[in-house]
């Protein structure tokens, strides 16, 4: 191992008497443990450092034509790459993973180091348990990163993007929502903005906010609402009640009726924050929350799932890298699995 760069120091002599001889391969093991622990983190960080600048840079030109034609400088091209910093180390990680377990173990055999290992009694199997501790510590960064930086980042680069495509108010409307209110009613927005509502209709199935006689529930409608709070304030509004025979029976008029919506229901409506910048904890309870209200959750859904493949992709790529490789040098891999993970992480960041 005279080629290695962090040559594990030798081990005191035991003896090797039979029963004696355990010590010294219990040092051995975590000897050539801690060796290629320290031989996977100087690589990780170069190639970490090269997709960090791949995806920056095809970032970069997806955004330039947009911005330079209205007049953004560089600095404003640069706050926004460092807003989406962090969202690109969650998608660098498990490609720097794969990239240096598949180098690291590739200048280990070229050396002639994993036959030294073995001559030292370190089963070749066994420098699975490095790597895939490697790639859980690299997950659970990932994650850490995911939960923690990147809903805020993502939120303050689609602020800062917005303001300089529209150069004054960020325009962020919603259009056709239905929801089911904390009495069973149904609502019907046809748009809102901030916390104003228009073209607001409300089917009171339950007959709780008016009694009605027959099975056509009391529908109310109005131009214009506003949320505050729990409640739902309609403005210039009228109420339809109808016969058992379908027939309109009574329109009641008014100029301002306030209902009940739920503080819960009127945040996940107006938050304003698009999936991307939810954590995974706000992701389950805004699903939960559109699954009560009759909501489609499947933007949502999909999002959970991304970012929980994206955190335990470094650790399959870590099991795979080091089990593909290693199966190799014992006779039962192939050459192209490493080649292809390695392969297929790149374009997936590419993309």
């Amino acid at each position: 191992m005279a080629r290695g760069r962090y040559p594990p120091r030798p081990c005191p002599s035991t003896g090797l008497a039979r029963g004696r001889d355990r010590p010294l391969r219990s040092c051995v093991l975590k000897k050539v443990d801690r060796y290629l622990w320290r031989e996977l983190w100087p690589t990780f960080g170069l190639a970490l450092l090269a997709f960090l600048v791949f995806i920056g840079l095809e970032l970069v030109l997806s955004l330039s034509d947009a911005l330079f034609a209205r007049g953004a400088g560089a600095g404003e091209v640069l706050r926004l790459l460092l807003f989406k910093l962090p969202s690109v180390l969650t998608l660098a990680i498990p490609a720097g993973v794969l990239l240096a377990v598949f180098l690291s173990l590739s200048r280990l055999a070229t050396a002639r180091e994993l036959l030294a290992f073995q001559a030292l009694g370190y089963p070749l199997r066994r420098i699975l348990v490095p790597f895939v501790l490697f790639g859980l510590l690299t997950s659970c960064i990932s994650f850490l990163l995911s939960e923690l930086a990147v809903p805020a980042a993502e939120s303050a680069y689609r602020r800062e993007l917005l303001s300089l495509l529209y150069r004054g108010e960020i325009p962020s409307p919603q259009e056709d929502v239905f929801f089911r209110g904390e009495k069973g009613e149904l609502y019907y927005v046809s748009r809102y903005q901030g916390n104003r509502a228009y073209g607001i209709v409300v089917y009171d199935l339950a007959g709780e906010l008016y009694p009605h006689q027959g099975p056509f529930p009391v529908v109310i409608t109005a131009q214009e609402g506003r949320f505050s709070g729990e409640a739902l304030e309609l403005l210039a509004g009228r109420m339809l009640r109808f016969s058992q025979d379908g027939n309109l029976e009574e329109i009641v008029r008014f100029d301002s009726l306030t209902l009940t919506v739920g503080e819960e229901l009127q945040q996940g409506l107006l938050a304003g924050k698009t999936p991307s910048e939810m954590s995974v904890r706000e992701l389950l309870a805004r699903v939960r929350l559109f699954s009560r209200s009759g909501l489609d959750p499947r933007n949502l859904l999909v999002e959970l799932h991304s970012k929980l493949a994206v955190a335990v992709a470094a650790l399959v790529f870590a099991l795979f890298g080091a089990f593909a490789f290693t199966g190799l040098l014992l006779g039962v891999g192939d050459t192209r699995t490493p080649m292809f993970l390695m392969g297929a992480s790149v374009l997936a960041n590419a993309g």
